[in-house]
């Protein structure tokens, strides 16, 4: 499995496993050499607690001031991952 979500985040499977990884930009003498790569931020026993884990980071980060936002938030992030993941059941 190898699926995208977004700009920041790509859901990978080993035999054992499913990660989340989120993107990063290298870095080299503590400045950003313009070369990205993923680094894994959680392991998990399906794709459906990668998605929840996901879903509670992008909740966390998250800028919202208020309960309206939040619900925003929440939409958005659902509807990113639903439109990635059928993606690639189309493929």
């Amino acid at each position: 499995m190898n699926i995208k979500i977004g700009d920041s985040y790509l859901i990978t499977s080993d035999s054992m496993n499913v990660t989340l990884n989120q993107r990063y930009e290298k870095k080299k003498d503590g400045a950003g050499t313009g070369e990205f790569d993923y680094k894994p931020i959680g392991y998990f026993s399906s794709l459906v607690h990668a998605c929840n884990s996901l879903l509670d980071r992008e909740i966390r980060i998250s800028d919202a001031e208020n309960l309206s936002e939040l619900v925003k938030t929440i939409h958005d992030t659902k509807v990113l991952i639903k439109e990635c993941i059928e993606a690639k059941e189309a493929i």
